[in-house]
């Protein structure tokens, strides 16, 4: 006689059902459920004892969060999630169940700080919520992207393909980090050590200079006089320079953080040169992708395009894109509004406007993505060869102007010894 099996499992309409069903073996009872057209949340056998509360049937996976010592709930990055999401992709469409499924990615997802919340899911899917649901739980912790396509996967029955899709999409955002990283460590990278070379020539050099000068009792010129003052006067008064400098970096943190202030530097941050239209590419990359992604998933366009500008990064195309959700409200198309704020470049809201009139925005939209990636990625391999001399001519004037402050007294001074 088979055995029974207790199952919970959601129709396509994302409605819950849970009931038993007699197989030869649990992968012959979840096949017959999917043949059925429902998507398993889980299964186990009927006539087996109640297991203690909050623990796994699999050894070595605990479920109780006191069993996990306690973790610092730090965020993962792009690659950690892309990671989770395809293997996840991969242990369903094999045709594990979703619980079964995440009981093992919980025992070896890294980072650690991950796998505690695959726990916390876990227990939440134990105790009959769903996965979207238990997603948004941590919606803190779990990207807001994360829980709206696996909640339009649940919905849809295909929660494979959806995770596939967050898969391409966390390692599209990884690759964009990590090209802007590149762009920008090179240039900090020199920066710093032009300002140490500074710093240590002003405090260090200067003033061996200085009290050579005094004793030969030569006019300095202006330059090497405002040079030596600073010098002297940073001996002298460093702990409070460095004080001023720290509270000037606490200040700037905190008013960056208010309405007013992050609205000033995402403004800042896209009118700066070079680095501006590069970041400028980025968003509509990152906007773009995301918004391809949502749809192609089953998102709703509004949902998506709120979604969208919440994880842009930037509160000017945040705001661009809340008054074209409210344009779409009232019957206008997604288009018009952000052409009309002079922010999205033209080719975008024109694609975005064919999309519209095709149906098909998620195609023309990842189309857009693919094209400011790839320009990312070549405004990436010029910006190196535009910023390399232009630092390098930089850190020359600054040197160049204290070694003539130095080496003009001292011509002075032999002509007046000849």
């Amino acid at each position: 006689m088979s055995p029974l099996y207790k199952y919970q499992a959601r129709n396509g309409k994302g409605q819950s059902i849970s009931g038993e069903l007699a197989a030869a073996a649990p992968h012959q009872a979840a096949q017959e459920l999917r043949e059925s057209g429902l998507y398993i949340v889980s299964i186990r056998e009927a006539g087996l004892a109640a297991r203690p509360a909050g623990k796994s049937k699999a050894p070595g996976v605990p479920l109780e969060r006191g069993l996990l010592p306690a973790i610092p709930d730090k965020k993962p990055n792009s690659r950690d999630f892309m990671v989770f999401c395809r293997q996840f992709a991969t242990a369903v469409e094999a045709g594990m169940t979703v619980l079964a499924a995440l009981k093992i990615l919980a025992a070896q997802t890294r980072p650690k700080s991950l796998a505690q919340k695959v726990q916390e899911v876990i227990t939440a899917l134990e105790k009959g919520s769903g996965l979207a649901e238990a997603f948004a739980e941590h919606s803190p912790f779990f990207p807001r992207i994360l829980v709206h396509m696996v909640e339009a996967g649940e919905l849809s029955g295909s929660l494979d393909v959806t995770l596939k899709r967050l898969a391409d999409y966390f390692e599209k955002e990884h690759d964009l980090r990590e090209k802007v990283k590149s762009a920008s460590t090179y240039p900090a990278v020199i920066m710093v050590v032009a300002l140490l070379v500074v710093v240590f020539l002003i405090v260090r050099v200067l003033p061996m200079f200085a009290q050579m000068f005094a004793g030969m009792g030569a006019e300095l010129p202006l330059i090497t006089r405002i040079l030596m003052s600073l010098g002297t006067g940073a001996q002298q008064w460093w702990p409070f320079i460095f004080l001023g400098l720290a509270l000037l970096v606490l200040a700037l943190r905190r008013y960056v953080r208010t309405a007013r202030g992050a609205y000033f530097l995402d403004r800042l941050k896209m009118r700066l040169p070079v680095f501006g239209p590069l970041y400028q590419k980025v968003i509509f990359a990152r906007f773009s992708r995301t918004l391809a992604t949502l749809l192609a998933s089953g998102v709703g366009v509004l949902p998506a395009l709120l979604l969208v500008g919440r994880v842009s990064g930037n509160k000017i195309v945040e705001e661009a894109i809340a008054k074209s959700a409210a344009g779409i409200r009232q019957g206008q198309s997604m288009a018009a509004p952000l052409r009309a704020s002079a922010i999205f470049p033209p080719m975008l809201t024109e694609m975005l406007k064919i999309g519209e009139e095709t149906g098909a925005i998620d195609t023309m939209m990842g189309k857009v993505a693919d094209f400011y990636e790839a320009d990312v990625a070549y405004a990436v391999s010029r910006l190196s060869a535009v910023i390399e001399p232009i630092l390098i001519l930089g850190v020359a004037i600054i040197v160049g102007t204290i070694v003539i402050a130095i080496v003009t007294p001292m011509f002075e001074i032999f002509q007046h010894i000849q």
